[in-house]
């Protein structure tokens, strides 16, 4: 028996018979030049390879799977995107080189633009991009896609690396699990394996020398662990967890239309926090309660900036998808780690871009981008429960400028006859120490508050999370964090506007726990952590959230805080925090 060690991106436990899948890398495309008078010819070619690609992405459609249908909607959207296609037009006319290198560079240029972000949403959308390209210029070059009948039903795929539109096929086999050396836990790959409950791990070197055709594998999901040729006693324990994890999911699957409630009846909203109308699609059938940060930057670091008809119909989908359900859509929340191309400004002027003009300093900075996208929202607004959020506000004044402009907004639509719903509430995300620490004065004009735990944290302890020598110091436990999110929130219960946290804080049980101490009852966190969260608060009574209210009040350290939370969790104490 061998046992490899490699990175989750999918859970569950799956056991079956290996079967390696060769996949070559794509080659590049070489520089090959062209005479004026052959441009039509060639763009002829790539006209119709887009449309046959488009036609293998609508046939891979399963109305019966909203997820998988919505991923590869959103990948004919991005054949369809009438900007990329304009500038890869223009890029071939000015250039005159053959079709397939502008496709691949251009398809680059946007795929590394994303990866550059640092933003880990985005970089796994760069995969996207550069699959979907990938698959027009295969066409061109007369490629065969992948067939699913290569692949022999319940077996344990093995290879070093898969597209997720090859993967999509081989679920139609029943495939039982997927093992890879190359791979993300959020790409749409990863996406679509826990839409159909395939465990999916990466991170095996030499996996083709590792793991052969016919080989018996478990494959442990969650852990991340691979077991080549168990022994006897590897196959008895993981059939014993194969018949829990049944149960499991049973037990999941019926909280996802059930409300989120404590132990004794005190209900707590639990939203999604998305990127775009697929991820809606995802959080309706997890359960959510509807969208508490849609992140709208995603929109434009693909296409720099947009139109205000194509914001407005990406933001009227969303609403749609969610019907009466609560939308929050953050503005645009460019900068520091999300570059996106506007004219006459640069982004790589900036020494310290996370501290520089980035978020609501630039859409004021900038208002006719502001204006752009505030007038797509409230042309959307009639779609839908619309509410907009306003990212890194660290002063007063900004939050009236930013409505000042939304008056002069609601002013234009109503000149030109355009329908939109006068109420929206404007909030504001508490994600700066300076916004924490005026919460009281900021409450007086906000609708509503959102905690930006990740920048939060991030900012008040002066530490990169991003940087290998300082993350251990990241900690949203820290006494300091804490004490600025308590503050939030009594001033949030001052003024009688609601309060939730939308970072990563609010999907980890242990944090959630002390957060609902500090009086929030809002959490927004990615779509498939609303049912483990629903779980959790079953097993809670709003008299034991109150007794650690003194705990996180306190100035205990984070590790000692988080000890004696694990320690009351697993059942250490049972009659509440002692």
């Amino acid at each position: 028996m061998n046992t490899f060690q490699g990175i989750s991106a999918s859970g569950g436990i799956a056991k079956g018979k290996a079967f390696v899948l060769s996949v070559q890398e794509r080659k590049k495309t070489e520089k090959i030049p062209i005479t004026a008078d052959k441009i039509p010819e060639d763009w002829e070619r790539f006209e119709n390879s887009r449309k046959k690609t488009s036609e293998y992405f609508k046939s891979l459609i399963d109305q019966t799977n909203s997820r998988q249908a919505a991923i590869f909607q959103t990948y004919v959207l991005m054949l369809s995107d009438p900007d990329f296609i304009a500038q890869i037009k223009a890029e071939h006319a000015k250039q005159l080189v053959h079709i397939e290198w502008i496709v691949e560079n251009k398809a680059k240029e946007y795929a590394d633009m994303l990866r550059s972000s640092g933003d880990s949403y985005l970089i796994e959308r760069a995969e996207d991009i550069s699959d979907v390209y990938g698959k027009v210029i295969e066409n061109l070059a007369g490629k065969m896609p992948l067939r699913a009948n290569e692949v022999p039903p319940n077996a344990i795929l093995s290879a070093e690396f898969l597209n997720p539109s090859d993967a999509v096929l081989l679920s139609k086999q029943d495939l039982a699990a997927i093992v890879l050396h190359k791979g993300a836990p959020n790409s749409h790959l990863a996406i679509l394996a826990r839409t159909y409950g395939i465990p999916l791990v990466f991170g095996i070197e030499d996996i083709e020398k590792r793991i052969h055709t016919g080989d018996e594998v478990i494959v442990d999901g969650t852990s991340g662990l691979v077991f080549v040729k168990p022994d006897a006693a590897v196959l008895k324990e993981y059939d014993e967890k194969i018949a829990e994890e049944a149960q499991e999911r049973t037990r999941l699957a019926a909280l996802s239309d059930k409300a989120a409630r404590t132990k004794d009846g005190i209900s707590v909203n639990l939203y999604a926090n998305i990127g775009s109308a697929e991820e809606a699609r995802l959080a309706l059938e997890e359960g959510a309660d509807g969208i508490g940060l849609f992140r709208t930057e995603f929109l434009f670091m693909q296409s720099g900036l947009i139109s205000e008809e194509r914001q407005f119909e990406e933001y009227r989908s969303v609403l749609e998808i969610m019907k009466d359900k609560p939308v929050v859509i953050r503005t645009l929340d460019a900068g520091g780690d999300k570059i996106v191309d506007i004219p006459g400004f640069s982004f790589e002027e900036e020494k310290n871009p996370l501290l520089g003009c980035r978020a609501i300093r630039l859409c004021l900075k900038m208002p006719d981008i502001f204006k752009t996208q505030l007038r797509a929202l409230f042309r959307a607004s009639v779609y839908g429960s619309l509410k907009i959020m306003l990212p890194l506000i660290t002063d007063i004044e900004q939050v009236r400028e930013a409505k000042a402009l939304i008056e002069e907004v609601k002013a234009e639509l109503k000149a030109e006859h355009i329908p939109f719903k006068e109420d929206v509430p404007v909030g504001i995300m508490i994600e700066t120490p300076a916004a924490a620490i005026m919460a009281d004065e900021l409450a007086k004009e906000a609708a509503f508050f959102s905690i930006g735990s990740n920048d939060l944290t991030q900012y008040g302890l002066c530490v990169d999370r991003e940087n290998a020598q300082t993350a251990g110091l990241f900690n949203e436990l820290h006494p300091a964090i804490r004490r600025l999110i308590v503050q939030t929130a009594k001033a949030a219960q001052k003024e009688g506007i609601p309060l939730s946290v939308c970072g990563e804080m609010a999907a980890d049980t242990i944090r959630m726990t002390v957060l609902m101490s500090a009086g929030v009852d809002s959490f927004s966190v990615a779509p498939k952590k609303i049912a483990p969260l629903k779980e959790h608060l079953l097993r809670l009574t709003a008299e034991q959230i109150e007794a650690f209210k003194e705990w996180t009040e306190s100035a205990m350290d984070a590790h000692s805080l988080e000890e004696k939370l694990n320690a009351f969790l697993s059942g250490t104490h049972l009659n509440g925090a002692q």
